[in-house]
């Protein structure tokens, strides 16, 4: 007999999916949530132009995005 386990979660974790996952448990998150849909546009930007699947922006690069 086989059992097959799936992960509701993809393999890899990026910012706006930690931010999310510590906003859930209750914890507080470390951007505001303007910051937070920037960093998910900018996730989305990297997979489609780079094909990048991981991405973990630091503040700064979201804070520049405005700029």
């Amino acid at each position: 007999m086989d059992i097959i386990v799936k992960r509701g979660e993809p393999k890899g974790r990026s910012r706006s999916r930690t931010e999310e996952q510590l906003i859930k448990e209750g914890w507080g998150g470390s951007m505001s949530q303007e910051n937070l849909d920037k960093c998910k546009y900018l996730e989305r930007l990297a997979k489609e132009q780079l094909g990048a699947d991981q991405s973990h922006f630091k503040q700064r690069v979201i804070d520049e995005l405005v700029k």
